[in-house]
This record gives C-alpha cells, structure tokens and sequence, in this order.
C-alpha cells in the first residue's frame, strides 16, 4: 500500500501533529484489514527520513527516500 504525501502545515510544525496523523493512518490502515504486506512512503527529505525510522519504517536498500512499514507489526 502506498501513502501520499503527509504533511504539516509549516505554521503548524513542531506541534506533533505529523505524529498523530501517521498514527491515525496506521489505525485506519489496521482496522480496514487491508490485503497488504507494508506501507511504503517516498520521504521528500532527510528530516522525513528521519521522522519515518522513529515510527519503525525501513528503507529499501536500493533507494534510500523509500521506506516501507510492514503492516504485521500493527496487530
């Protein structure tokens, strides 16, 4: 499954709110029981990057702004 862009409003940045919308996607995503091995994400950034990898997300090792969340780890 693939996200689209998630993003923050810059006047509203460093209030968590990245934070609770991935966490809110992740729910949704868990409770649709959704056919798919992972969530994969294009990071934009190497602050993206870094803010995927907190949330347990791992790169592809052929393209590094690919990450992928395996979606076993919701249950």
């Amino acid at each position: 499954m693939l996200m689209g862009r998630l993003a923050v409003d810059g006047k509203y940045g460093g209030f968590g709110l990245g934070s609770l919308l991935l966490a809110d996607a992740l729910k949704r995503i868990g409770k649709a029981e959704i056919a798919a091995y992972a969530l994969i994400v294009e990071a934009k950034d190497e602050a993206a990057i870094g803010f995927y990898r907190h949330f347990g997300f791992t790169s592809f090792e052929d393209a590094t702004k690919h990450l992928f969340f395996p979606l076993a780890n919701l249950r």
